[in-house]
């Protein structure tokens, strides 16, 4: 118990007028938000990478479908 007030002490006196006014409702309400932001972070990071793969997965087959025609157009030439 000693240490949050050692730390409560230390803070800003603009910080812990704030804290000290906050209600139970408050207290639950940042908690939330907190997880909230969590969640968009997590959600975001997850998109980012799900964009990134379809961008190469796209790609990838453009590539693919590149050098399919050109040996088959390789194919067709060696066939005359």
């Amino acid at each position: 118990m000693e240490e949050e007030t050692t730390r409560f002490a230390a803070l800003d006196p603009a910080i812990r007028d704030y804290l000290a006014h906050l209600t139970e409702e408050d207290v639950v309400l940042i908690r939330s938000g907190v997880e909230l932001v969590r969640s968009a972070m997590t959600v975001s990071r997850f998109l980012r990478w799900l964009i990134i793969s379809l961008a190469g997965a796209f790609l990838g087959a453009v590539m693919v479908w590149d050098a399919g025609i050109r040996l088959s157009a390789w194919l067709r030439g060696l066939s005359r």
